[in-house]
């Protein structure tokens, strides 16, 4: 193919709108791949060419068309390079080598949070559901044709049942590691009721390494926010705790996540929490990462306290900025391609409901509709050995591929996956804040790795 041939942009770039002065005087601008998720520098008169639809005759030189093209910046056919990208889409939906389970062990949550979907009552797997879900997983490990098994602990409150998560994780482990098959496990929990002892276990003996904890503003904030259901408050003490946990030499391997669920109620406070957090001791922690989610549905009515799409990635824009000016550690830009949008599109991953009902999508158990009508199977029927039934979102491929979504010709799809194929099927538009605001993260990113704005138009 000759160089004439390349007279596209990739549909996979995004162009900044910035232009910026390196140390030694050039002028760059900044274009995110998402085909591989990095980030290349170009001339401000290179970025004024990939901004357009085409590339003229004479844009480019051919020495400039081919290193282009050998960056993926350029193609000769768009819709080939999003086939390709279909085609990835389709052989991860397929994989069957890496295995997931995302398990609830518990049903009860002891907090109660006005956006949360799930409906939450006294119990937990039964004895029987849990030496099924162990012998599934079990069997997992032991199969020649696993890889790897990643254990996902959700709820509820999934430390409502933390003996459980023990009793279950000991023997997971212990079977990985006799089989040599790869074994990763996390844990999503409002962390009320981690102490030293249970946070050792998990760690060290469950194997757990990211723990998904909720935070939701400023101590007032959090508290009337994610209200616990005993009437008391949970802030000073997680956060104390937490604040001697990330800086202990047994955990700087363990990654904290930090989340903080961004609704009309707490978006004003954002930035006390954020100078809250950098001044009890979460700054410049590799192993503490911030993350801030708008509230969105569950299947349930939060029209009264979601944030408009655009509303919130312009606060998010400056949240971000205020992040990296006190050394928070967060993401803002993806590092890796995401080729399945989630679990619910794949055969290899299931979600086990304390209700003993098997699912694709963690957004399902809990949430009455979908506990009467979403149970792709109870667990008593399923077994051990076969995979989990396809779901309703396991045509995700075609679905992309055929345009019934709009995320087939969207430039973040290979980064994005399409994000949440519930949301898209339910009516919602679960694009990330991202593709709002990629312009100011651009910028940040430039900026925190020294390169300074020039004010100059991209041409």
């Amino acid at each position: 193919m000759t160089a004439d041939t390349f007279r596209y942009p990739s549909p996979f770039i995004f162009v900044g709108r910035e232009t910026f002065e390196k140390p030694s005087g050039d002028y760059v601008v900044p274009v995110y791949r998402s085909s591989d998720a990095t980030l290349t520098l170009v001339t401000p008169r290179i970025a004024a060419i990939l901004s357009r639809p085409s590339i003229a005759p004479g844009d480019l030189g051919d020495d400039e068309k081919r290193a282009l093209s050998e960056a993926e910046l350029i193609c000769a056919d768009p819709q080939e390079f999003r086939r390709r990208h279909y085609a990835q889409i389709s052989s991860a939906m397929s994989a069957s080598s890496r295995r997931t389970f995302v398990l609830l062990p518990a049903s009860y949550c002891n907090m109660g949070c006005e956006y949360c979907g799930q409906q939450h009552t006294k119990g937990g797997l039964s004895g029987m559901h849990r030496s099924i879900v162990l012998e599934r997983i079990l069997t997992a490990i032991r199969s020649e044709q696993t890889e790897s098994v990643s254990v996902r602990w959700f709820g509820g409150e999934p430390l409502m049942a933390f003996a459980v998560i023990r009793q279950m994780s000991r023997e997971l482990v212990a079977e990985a590691e006799a089989t040599r098959t790869g074994y990763d496990s996390n844990i999503v929990t409002n962390g009320a009721l981690l102490d030293d002892r249970k946070l050792r276990t998990l760690v060290q003996d469950c194997r757990i390494s990211a723990l998904h904890i909720t935070i939701d503003g400023p101590a007032e904030i959090h508290d009337a926010h994610r209200p616990l259901k005993s009437g008391g408050r949970s802030f000073e003490r997680l956060v104390s705790f937490l604040s001697a946990a990330v800086a202990a030499p047994d955990y700087q391997s363990t990654k904290f996540v930090l989340r903080t669920n961004v609704d009309v109620r707490n978006g004003d406070y954002i930035s006390d929490y954020l100078q809250t957090m950098a001044d009890r001791g979460f700054a410049h922690r590799p192993n503490v990462l911030f993350s801030l989610i708008a509230v969105h549905p569950w299947s349930n009515d939060v029209s009264a306290l979601e944030l408009s799409k655009r509303e919130y990635a312009a606060k998010e824009a400056g949240w971000l900025d205020e992040m990296i000016r006190l050394g928070l550690n967060v993401q803002l830009l993806p590092t890796a391609v995401k080729p399945a949008a989630c679990g619910a599109i794949t055969q290899a991953a299931e979600v086990v409901s304390s209700s003993g009902g098997v699912f694709s999508c963690t957004e399902q158990p809990l949430v009455p509709h979908h506990e009467q009508h979403s149970v792709l199977i109870p667990l008593t029927e399923l077994g051990t050995a076969r995979l989990r039934p396809r779901g309703e979102f396991d045509d995700w491929d075609r679905r992309v591929a055929g345009n019934t979504v709009p995320c087939g010709k969207c430039w973040m799809l290979p980064v994005c996956g399409g994000h949440c194929p519930k949301a898209w099927a339910e009516g919602d538009i679960p694009c990330p804040s991202m593709k709002l605001n990629m312009p100011e993260r651009l910028s940040l990113y430039c900026r925190r790795r020294g390169l300074r704005p020039a004010g100059r138009p991209i041409a």
